[in-house]
Formats: C-alpha cells, structure tokens, sequence
C-alpha cells in the first residue's frame, strides 16, 4: 500500500460480532484505493457447516436438510479522510452447487447467494444480496451449480463516505436447505453450498 494509507489499533471492544485476531482501521483518500487480504475480520452463523479466514479473505458455507441455515463473512473496517462519494466493489469469485431431491412424496428445498453489507455503528448503509438459487421440489429433484463474480452480481455498492465515520463492510454469501417428508416411509435430501475465494 502506499505510505499515505495509516493502519492503527481499533479500540478495544467496538465490534462484538466480528472474530477477529488484528483489526485495523483503512483510512481511504479520494482516488482508487485497492483493499487485498489480509482483511480484518471474519464471521459465521451456521446450523451445518461454514467457515471464513480472514487472512487469505475465503470463506463458504453448506446447508443441508432439515431447517438449515448457514452463512459467512469477510470484513473490512474503512474510513474516509473527507466526505466523498464512495463505490465499494468486492470482485472475488465464487462457485456454487445444490441439490432438491426427494424420495416418495417429500417436500425439499434450498437456496443461496452472495452480498455486501456495509455498516456505520448500529446503522445499516448498504445491504445489497444477489440470490444464486431457490427450488422447491415435491416429488421431481433437481439439481444444479455454477459459478460467477461478486461485482457482477451484488458487488458494486455506492454511497456516501462522511468524513471521519468508520464503515464495516462485509462481503458475505448465505445457503439454506429445508425438508419434510409427507408420508410415513419418505425422505430425502435438500442442501447447497457457496465457496467465496
């Protein structure tokens, strides 16, 4: 980074939500500034299986069956030395895969995607989501998967930095999986997962 960037200790105790070993401050000047991991914090929430690093900036997260809910996030802390407006654009890839496929009469279903939040102390400045998947199946399964941008889908993020305010934007990416059998003797499988490198 160039020398007029300043990192310094963040005060102790200003994000509760957020795993993180070394956070920092980014202080920003008006022009083109390039953020590369490592990032400052990491975040999960999950009922199966997800993870976030921080240090090489991935993470993913898998549902699977029965009212599953995961989700994870990378994070960065900025600020603004004046007020400008401001395009936040997160360009890493990502690639997912699901399945919907139930055995007998059962109802399976999942969804995912991708997003930025950006936040300034309790209030929410942006929250911008992209959806990649949502299928509900009965008795048919069906399955899928592809791969794509962030800054295609729900990256590009404008809005205005005020000067001196601290923003945590986090780029992050939810999957969801549900399934309940209708008869005695059904099953099935419902579940997907998104990968963020």
């Amino acid at each position: 980074m160039r020398d007029e960037y300043r990192r310094k200790k963040l005060p102790a105790g200003s994000v509760t939500a957020a795993k993180s070993r070394s956070q920092f401050f980014l202080t920003l000047n008006p022009g083109l500034n390039v953020i590369v991991p490592p990032y400052d914090a990491q975040w999960t929430n999950t009922t199966y299986t997800g993870s976030a690093d921080e240090n090489s900036g991935t993470f993913s997260c898998t549902a699977l069956d029965s009212i599953s809910y995961a989700a994870a996030a990378v994070g960065v802390f900025i600020t603004s030395s004046e007020t400008v407006n401001a395009r936040f654009s997160a360009t890493m890839d990502y690639d997912y895969n699901w399945v919907d496929w139930p055995i007998g009469v059962t109802y399976v279903a999942s969804s995912g995607g991708v997003g930025v939040l950006i936040l300034s102390g309790g209030d929410t400045v942006i929250d911008q989501r992209a959806e990649l998947w949502s299928d509900a199946e009965l008795i048919a399964g069906n399955t899928g998967q592809g791969s794509g941008y962030l800054v295609n889908t729900a990256g590009q993020n404008y809005f205005t930095m005020q000067a001196g305010v601290t923003y945590l934007a986090w780029v992050w990416r939810w999957a969801t999986a549900a399934l309940s059998p209708l008869f005695t003797g059904s099953t099935g499988l419902a579940g997907g997962g998104v990968n963020c490198t």
